[in-house]
């Protein structure tokens, strides 16, 4: 299993077997989680849009951003959240509702929310 974890400033790979002592004397039952740190700052929004994919939407929302420029993002993302699966879809707007929401001024959050209740 391979977990990513988004990280400013570099990219890094971690094996959490080697963080555990004498991880040796396991052998092959214990559970080896590899983690991909990645520094989103890198990619320019063009390349996350240009991807059309839930990760690339997660990765130019977490990047540094202002309200108004948070606003902007979004408004250019909605045609590639409307074209998620339902299931997914539903799962990223949480995500962004409850993650994402935080960083909007309160005004921006309130017309945000609104705006997925109407599109549901």
């Amino acid at each position: 299993m391979l977990r990513s974890f988004v990280h400013e400033g570099w990219v890094e790979h971690i094996n959490e077997a080697d963080m555990i002592t004498n991880h040796q004397l396991f052998g092959k039952d214990l559970v080896d989680f590899q983690y991909l740190l990645l520094d989103i700052q890198r990619y320019s929004e063009a390349e996350l849009l240009g991807l059309s994919n839930t990760i690339g939407s997660v990765f130019l929302l977490e990047q540094k951003a202002d309200s108004e420029l948070l606003i902007a993002r979004l408004r250019k993302l909605i045609g590639t959240i409307e074209h998620m699966p339902l299931e997914l879809q539903q799962r990223f707007i949480t995500w962004l509702t409850n993650i994402v929401g935080r960083k909007l001024k309160p005004g921006n959050q309130q017309d945000m929310e609104q705006y997925w209740m109407i599109s549901k």
